[in-house]
């Protein structure tokens, strides 16, 4: 009985979370879009704002600032803001470590075939599992 309560909850819970993880990514992305066409347009106000007080010039660069954003990959200029706040006068990624031939050395074979494993002798030959001597 207990088996079958445990099999019936695993499923459930197999069911449910791929469910419950794609609502949440789905609020997390329309919170994202909302986030998005919110700052779009507080820049495009400002611009008619820099536009009405002659000065065009920087109504032009939020104009273009709302329009190099994009929702469609969030994480596309993660690795220049890294390198921004990290302040790095090198690329993160430039300059990484080839592995040398004793880092490969120390791997292990995977091409091998491995051994069988060994059996764990049954403890039936006389002496019982509670007996310690």
């Amino acid at each position: 009985m207990v088996k079958a309560v445990q099999w019936f909850i695993d499923r459930l819970v197999e069911r449910f979370v791929p469910i419950v993880g794609s609502l949440f990514s789905a609020s997390i992305e329309s919170l994202h879009a909302i986030g998005h066409a919110e700052q779009q347009s507080r820049l495009e106000d400002a611009a008619r704002r820099y536009e009405a007080d002659d000065k065009p010039e920087i109504a032009a660069v939020l104009r273009r600032r709302a329009a190099e954003l994009s929702s469609d990959n969030p994480a596309a200029q993660a690795l220049h803001i890294y390198e921004n706040v990290a302040g790095d006068d090198q690329p993160l990624l430039e300059g990484a470590k080839e592995p040398s031939k004793s880092d490969v050395a120390r791997l292990p074979d995977f091409n091998a075939r491995p051994s069988k494993p060994r059996r764990k002798k049954s403890g039936r030959s006389g002496s019982s599992a509670g007996n310690d001597e």
